[in-house]
């Protein structure tokens, strides 16, 4: 377990040093050796099939991936090579976005190296539509604060793409919402289309159909084989992961309105003196933390849909990185403080209760520190 601990050491080092270039790099080049040589995980056979069968399964995967998969045989790549270069185009997104739009990059490496980094390394095809999602979050930031709406139009692009690598980002578009209405609206929207699909989910028959109305035959059938595998009990279990997670970011919106407040702080300001752009607030993470919600009625027809929190929890760490102020005093100190504990805190009980404590602990986290093909032979 050496990988484990220098992991662990790793994760620590940047949410101490949360500015330091070596450090934030050195993490994102472990994770990706721990994720580019390592067997045994819980999809890899399953991916290892469809890279080799990929025209008979081009039916039922998104024609992005499917393209990413025809490239993999063209450059004559068998299943390990692609999935080393095509994981390093991904952290290479991620990281470059955190790097520059994070106030602490390596304050956000480290709470995504707890959760959800564990659940992206066996999910290669949503691994990658969550790394072009993540990357495509520099163009809301840019409207947010340019108000040009081609940053829109880039995002919607960028979106697209990451929709045909795995279907179910395409929940994600619900951000707009927020991003251009009230938050009264946005509450309502997210009970209106919750109370539809639970309506609608009665009735399994008008859910297929529509499900083919948007995405084909061939993807309705899967939904349907997925639906089929799990009852009421495992929808409750499900809706409350995602309110615990949801729950974690109100605690953290609590404190630091408290926490302004009392200090008489000023909120985070649209643009950065250096001209640089600044990523959304709190209160607009908020609403966007609410419309997400929309997603626990669709997980009455997918749990498939479930991983799109993993996207807006990305965004809930870098707001967290924008209040850590670099600083003596010893109000600040104390705010930092209690940012990082409530961020680690957070993200471990989400990685216990999705990971550590299920069948995931033997299948999805420890496969990543026993079996690498690469540094268990140099460790």
């Amino acid at each position: 377990m050496v990988l484990l601990y220098v992991y662990i050491l790793l994760i620590i080092l940047n949410l101490i040093k949360r500015d330091s270039k070596v450090l934030f790099f050195s993490l994102i080049i472990f994770m990706w050796i721990l994720v580019g040589w390592s067997e045994g995980t819980a999809d890899w056979h399953i991916y290892v099939a469809r890279f080799e069968n990929y025209e008979e399964v081009s039916s039922r995967t998104e024609v992005v991936f499917t393209l990413i998969m025809r490239i993999g045989h063209f450059l004559n790549f068998d299943y390990r090579m692609m999935y080393v270069v095509l994981t390093a185009v991904c952290f290479l997104l991620i990281g470059s976005t955190i790097y520059a739009y994070s106030k602490a990059p390596g304050f956000v490496i480290a709470i995504y190296a707890i959760f959800t980094f564990p659940i992206d390394a066996t999910q290669l095809r949503f691994f990658t539509a969550f790394s072009v999602a993540v990357f495509a979050y520099r163009f809301i930031f840019n409207y947010y604060c340019t108000k040009k709406k081609k940053e829109i139009i880039k995002w919607l692009l960028a979106m697209l793409v990451a929709v045909n690598i795995h279907m179910s980002v395409l929940v994600f578009t619900v951000v707009l919402i927020p991003l251009f209405f009230s938050r009264k609206t946005t509450i309502i929207f997210t009970i209106v289309s919750n109370a539809l699909m639970v309506f609608f989910s009665s009735t399994r028959s008008r859910v297929y159909e529509m499900i083919v109305s948007l995405l084909g035959s061939e993807k309705a059938d899967i939904v349907a084989e997925q639906r089929a595998q799990y009852g009421m009990g495992t929808i409750i279990f499900v809706w409350i992961k995602i309110l615990i997670i949801f729950l974690g970011f109100v605690l953290f919106y609590v404190f630091i309105k408290y926490f302004t407040q009392r200090n008489h702080l000023h909120e985070l300001g649209n643009c950065l003196s250096d001209g640089k752009y600044q990523i959304i607030n709190y209160e607009k993470c908020l609403d966007f933390n609410i419309a997400i919600l929309s997603i626990m009625g669709l997980i009455m027809v997918t749990s498939d849909f479930y991983r799109i929190q993993q996207i807006v929890m990305m965004l809930n760490y870098m707001i967290y990185a924008s209040y850590l102020t670099p600083s003596k005093k010893q109000t600040l100190v104390v705010n930092n403080l209690v940012i990082v504990i409530l961020s680690v805190s957070f993200a471990f009980i989400a990685l216990y209760n999705l990971v550590l404590n299920s069948m995931n602990y033997n299948t999805v986290f420890l496969p990543l520190f026993q079996n690498n093909q690469l540094l268990n032979n140099i460790l």
